[in-house]
C-alpha cells in the first residue's frame, strides 16, 4: 500500500499540470477532425483522430483497431468511446464494429515528444436505425477524458428507385462523382456516368485476395416475401456473387439476420441474369445489396443490378 503511494505521489509532482481540456493524464492530447461538414449518405465517413504528446517524455497508448493493420481505423467501443448525438439525442453504446467482423486488436504505439500519431474512425452510423436528414454531434472518450467536437450533416439520397425496383438507382443513371444509392469506398470501382455503368477493376492480388465489393443503401423490405433480382453485367473474366441481405433490429442495432447468395455467371458478351430472393424471417426490416467479385483478374461492368417484388 505504501509503495502504491509513493508511486502515485512520484507521478503527481513529476506529470505538470494540462492546460489543454482534452489532455489525458500522460501527457497526450485526442483532436477531431472531418474532411467536410456535410454529406450525402453515400459517401463513408472517416473522422480524422490526431494524437498528440505535448509532455516531454515518451508516452505510450493502447490503440484498438479494426483490422487490416495497416489501415489504421480505430475501434470505438472500448477503450475509446465515441459520444454521439444526433438530432439532439444520445446514441446509446455507439460502436463501428460489425460482428461477424474480425474482433478488435491492440496494437502498442509509443509516441516520442512534439510527434503526433493519426488514425481515422470509420463512423457507421447507418447501421443504427435514424431517419435522415440530420445532424451529428460527435466527441471522443478516453479514459474520462473528452476530446473537441467535430458537428457534421448527412442527407439523404437524391436518387429514386427505377422501374419498380426497392433500391435506388438499379441502373446507375443517376449520380455525379458517384453512383445515387450505393456506396463506393474503393478507387478500383468506377461509375461511367456516359455509359450508366459500374465497373470493377481487379487486378491480381485484389481478385485473390479480399476481392472487390460495393453495397446498396439500406430500403425497406417487408417479410416473409418473395422478391426477384436481376443482373446485367459482362465480365473478362473475374467471378460474380450478389448477396441479397435482410437486415433486423437487435439490441437497438441493425443485424443481419438472413442473406441470400446469387452466382451470377457471365462472359465477355452482356448476360441478363435473374434469381429468387426469398426472405422468410419476420424480423426483417431492411434490405441490402452487395455485389461482389473476386478470384480472377480482369474488368466486370455492370448496367442493371435490380430488385423488385414479383
Amino acid at each position: 500500500m505504501r509503495f502504491k503511494m509513493l508511486l502515485f505521489l512520484c507521478a503527481v509532482l513529476y506529470y505538470p499540470a494540462c492546460n489543454h481540456s482534452y489532455c489525458d493524464d500522460h501527457g497526450l492530447s485526442f483532436t477531431l477532425s472531418t474532411e467536410k461538414d456535410s454529406y450525402y449518405e453515400e459517401e463513408e465517413i472517416a473522422i480524422k483522430l490526431v494524437i498528440e504528446n505535448i509532455s516531454a517524455e515518451d508516452r505510450g497508448i493502447e490503440m484498438q483497431y479494426l483490422e487490416p493493420v495497416e489501415r489504421r481505423c480505430l475501434f470505438a467501443g472500448d477503450f475509446f468511446r465515441l459520444i454521439v448525438e444526433f438530432r439532439g439525442s444520445i446514441i446509446q453504446g455507439f460502436t463501428n464494429h460489425m460482428p461477424p467482423e474480425p474482433k478488435p486488436l491492440i496494437l502498442p504505439v509509443l509516441i516520442k515528444p512534439g510527434e503526433k500519431d493519426v488514425w481515422e474512425i470509420p463512423f457507421t452510423y447507418y447501421y443504427y436505425p435514424l431517419n435522415l436528414p440530420g445532424q451529428f454531434r460527435v466527441k471522443l472518450q478516453y479514459r474520462g477524458v473528452t476530446s473537441n467536437e467535430v458537428v457534421f450533416d448527412v442527407k439523404e439520397s437524391p436518387g429514386t428507385p427505377e422501374d419498380g425496383s426497392l433500391n435506388i438507382n438499379p441502373g446507375f443513371s443517376q449520380g455525379r462523382d458517384y453512383p445515387y444509392g450505393w456506396k463506393v469506398s474503393d478507387k478500383r470501382t468506377v461509375h461511367d456516368m456516359e455509359n450508366n455503368l459500374l465497373v470493377f477493376n481487379l487486378d491480381k492480388n485484389t481478385a485473390e485476395g479480399e476481392g472487390l465489393w460495393i453495397y446498396s443503401l439500406f430500403f425497406g423490405i417487408e417479410s416473409p416475401s418473395e422478391l426477384r433480382l436481376q443482373v446485367n453485367m459482362q465480365s473478362s473474366a473475374p467471378e460474380v456473387i450478389i448477396f441479397v441481405e435482410g437486415w433486423g433490429l437487435v439490441k437497438g442495432r441493425k443485424r443481419l439476420v438472413e442473406r441470400n447468395e446469387c452466382f451470377v455467371t457471365s462472359g465477355t458478351d452482356w448476360e441478363e441474369n435473374s434469381f429468387d430472393v426469398i426472405f422468410k424471417k419476420p424480423e426483417v426490416r431492411w434490405g441490402r445489396i452487395k455485389v461482389f467479385s473476386y478470384l480472377n483478374p480482369g474488368t466486370v461492368s455492370f448496367d442493371r443490378v435490380s430488385l423488385s417484388k414479383k
